[in-house]
């Protein structure tokens, strides 16, 4: 994938957007060969490529790479998911009973089919999650249907968890805050107004925010979104981080071809994918 972090950089009022857009033709294939090759680790193992890094023979390394880059572009005490849709199938994922949710009415949306990050910055749209159709859904999924869910995420790994969660459709929207000085009951109030929020009002004026709307399902014309905003200019430190993950799979991209078991993919992610020094 060319351009794996090339970003353009907008704003929109007093908040600041550097945004990296992948089209259907360049997004995301993998290049382990083992990604499409059997059998795979189980994954009590702790060595399957989709139970550890989210990574599949569709949605390869570089996808990773992204997840990782929003991840450490949102470091701070706090980190909050805000999956778009799927919450209940996050919560299964992360082992978390449905009514443990913290519900909020209002999530971020980046329009896949537009063709630029203008127009495709939707903001914050009423909430609506998926419900199953069989088994009948019950009556807690009907009466929270128009309800999102926000997720602590102590750690990377979790956050390529909750990506698993948001990938079993045409595309996905996934939100991840960065906060520094808010607690998550703040955050849960921002957007539980039953007025429209703006990213502005929810934005503390340290906090990241980052989105992820990937295309699973490839189409002409379609875009990926790594969307990151912040109240101030954050040029310097993602041109910093931007070095580092481009080094690192310039690096990767040299050694993929000896790469010759599942261990030794996962050691070479392990050293993609982690947080860099700040």
């Amino acid at each position: 994938m060319e351009g794996l972090l090339d970003y353009e950089t907008s704003t929109d009022g007093d908040v600041v957007w550097h945004v990296v857009t992948a089209s259907d033709e360049s997004a995301f294939g993998p290049l382990w060969p083992g990604l499409w090759e059997g059998p795979w680790p189980e994954e009590e193992s702790g060595l399957s490529p989709w139970h550890r890094f989210a990574i599949n023979n569709q949605d390869g390394e570089s996808l990773a790479v992204w997840r990782a880059f929003a991840w450490a572009m949102t470091s701070a005490p706090l980190r909050i998911a805000l999956p778009r849709y799927d919450r209940d199938q996050v919560a299964r994922c992360l082992g978390a009973a449905p009514g443990e949710v913290a519900l909020v009415r209002w999530e971020y949306s980046l329009d896949y089919e537009e063709q630029s990050f203008a127009a495709a910055n939707k903001g914050f749209q009423p909430a609506r999650s998926s419900i199953t159709i069989r088994p009948e859904p019950d009556a807690w999924e009907r009466g929270h249907r128009d309800f999102a869910g926000l997720f602590e995420v102590p750690d990377l790994s979790t956050l390529h968890t909750i990506d698993i969660g948001v990938s079993f459709d045409v595309a996905s929207e996934l939100s991840l805050f960065g906060v520094a000085a808010s607690s998550f009951s703040v955050v849960q109030e921002k957007l539980s107004g039953l007025e429209r929020p703006s990213l502005r009002e929810v934005l503390g004026e340290d906090d990241t925010f980052a989105h992820l709307t990937i295309v699973r399902d490839r189409f002409i014309g379609h875009h990926s979104y790594l969307a990151l905003a912040s109240r101030h200019d954050q040029s310097v430190e993602i041109a910093n981080l931007v070095r580092v993950f481009s080094e690192r799979w310039e690096t990767y991209r040299r050694v993929v071809g000896s790469i010759a078991t599942h261990q030794d993919f996962a050691d070479a992610m392990e050293r993609l994918l982690s947080e860099p020094d700040r």
